[in-house]
């Protein structure tokens, strides 16, 4: 027999349930991640009503257990290690064992230390307590960038030790630590563009712009040859007999260890800065110095790999003063530390990342003090216990970039160095250094300044930007 239709109702019938059929299907599509997103709404509920549970079972202040007692909530044993913690906002571990229950506190802008249940007797001493509310009641506060020269187009600081330039992939872990270039645009009203950079340890005289014109115009001025950036840096090592050798080859000797040539010595005059102090008693002190080593100086050319490619970089070292540490007491326990030191003026001629410390490990085998990167951890612990330094000992002290024309300025500025670099040159221990470096360079001694001349600088002309 043949098949025979189904009845047009029936086919009608099937026809719609088909339809209906697609219809729910397309509306589970498309309501998916409403779906989705309402379980994960129900389970983040049940764990809120699940914390507030747990947290209302725990026992108080007031009638807590004593350290090693335990309790019974739920079927778990609770130790007196629990951590105290009042509802779901403040809570954000909690782990169940069979032993306790550790919970960890997290907060936006400050940490707050939260201590284990104890009794009704307080054992804290009151510096303990001072140092715990302290800790409690702190807040962030905006640190202000000193400004050295401020004027239309540009503005020259004094950038801290420790302060990262601007967020990048390598700040990820100080990702809540002050940033130059967003501090200065807050402290300032005004967006700055970058003209050159400094390490993150490293301090000094950072020039920065207004406009990208004017960036773009002052980086071509620094990277002239006539411009100068001269840096101080706190070297490992006596290097007084090395400038001297460098002083008796004349014109050119060649210091390098294997006889490259790509460290040069020469006789030559100390870098003119001291123009630029008004004290005219410490300039006559300078020019008095004759020593050999104070008119010599290391030229390194070695090239600096970036990114797997070499390129041409340039130092010229300048020899300010250096001394040995009279210790009589011997490192008997563990490895020999060289116990003295040399501050060095350095003038880099080309700006490649981390040129003055590479060169100076590299050439003078002087690694610059308080360098983790690459120094040596021994002397860098060592001086830091000593005499307290405890930041990279690199400063960018002079900046000078001549006039290109008659519409621009002759940009001349000393960046003094800042208190946790002085304070350490001038500790007992580093006196006789300190004293030689001062009378070698006398704007060693100028007081940090900040100059408060209104939201744009005393120089501000207006309807210029």
């Amino acid at each position: 027999m043949m098949a025979t239709a189904p009845p047009p109702s029936d086919q009608h019938h099937q026809s719609s349930l088909r339809r209906r059929r697609r219809l729910n299907l397309r509306y589970i599509d498309r309501n998916r991640p409403l779906q989705i997103l309402a379980i994960l709404l129900l389970y983040l509920l049940a764990i809120h009503l699940i914390f507030k549970f747990a947290a209302f079972n725990l026992p108080s202040h007031s009638n807590g257990l004593k350290d090693g007692d335990t309790g019974i909530r739920g079927g778990r044993r609770l130790s007196s290690s629990v951590l105290s913690h009042g509802g779901f906002g403040g809570v954000g571990v909690v782990a169940f064992s069979d032993s306790n229950i550790s919970a960890h506190r997290h907060h936006r802008r400050c940490a707050e230390i939260v201590s284990p249940l104890k009794s009704q007797k307080d054992d804290k001493t009151p510096e303990e307590n001072v140092a715990t509310t302290e800790i409690k009641n702190c807040r962030h506060k905006r640190q202000r960038i000193p400004v050295l020269s401020y004027k239309d187009n540009y503005v020259i600081v004094s950038k801290p030790a420790g302060m990262t330039m601007h967020r990048n992939s390598n700040s990820w872990g100080r990702s809540k630590q002050p940033v130059l270039e967003t501090t200065i645009k807050k402290q300032l009203s005004r967006k700055p563009f970058l003209v050159h950079r400094l390490d993150h340890r490293t301090s000094g005289a950072l020039l920065l712009a207004f406009n990208s014109e004017t960036a773009g115009d002052l980086h071509g001025r620094l990277k002239a040859d006539d411009s100068t950036k001269l840096y101080v840096a706190l070297v490992r090592g006596d290097l007084r007999e090395k400038f001297m050798s460098a002083a008796a080859g004349g014109s050119n000797i060649d210091l390098s260890a294997n006889g490259g040539g790509g460290v040069i010595g020469s006789s030559v005059q100390i870098p003119n800065v001291v123009d630029d102090v008004s004290n005219s008693s410490d300039n006559d002190v300078a020019t008095g110095l004759d020593a050999s080593e104070y008119t010599s100086k290391i030229t390194v050319d070695l090239p600096i790999k970036i990114d797997g490619i070499e390129k041409e970089a340039q130092t010229e070292f300048y020899f300010l003063s250096s001394m040995n540490l009279d210790d009589e007491t011997e490192d008997t326990d563990g490895p020999y530390v060289t116990k003295s030191l040399s501050l060095l003026l350095c003038q880099p001629k080309t700006g490649r990342t981390h040129q003055i410390r590479r060169h100076a490990i590299r050439a003078l085998q002087s690694p610059i003090i308080g360098d983790s990167e690459h120094g040596d951890s021994r002397v860098n612990r060592f001086w830091r216990e000593r005499v307290g330094f405890n930041r990279l000992g690199l400063h960018c002290l002079y900046l000078h970039l001549p006039s290109s024309s008659d519409n621009d300025d002759d940009i001349k500025c000393i960046a003094p160095l800042t208190d946790d670099f002085k304070d350490s040159l001038e500790h007992d221990e580093l006196e006789t250094l300190w004293k030689e470096a001062v009378k070698r360079m006398p704007p060693l001694l100028l007081e940090p300044y900040d100059d408060r001349g209104g939201t744009f600088g005393r120089n501000y002309r207006r309807g210029k930007s």
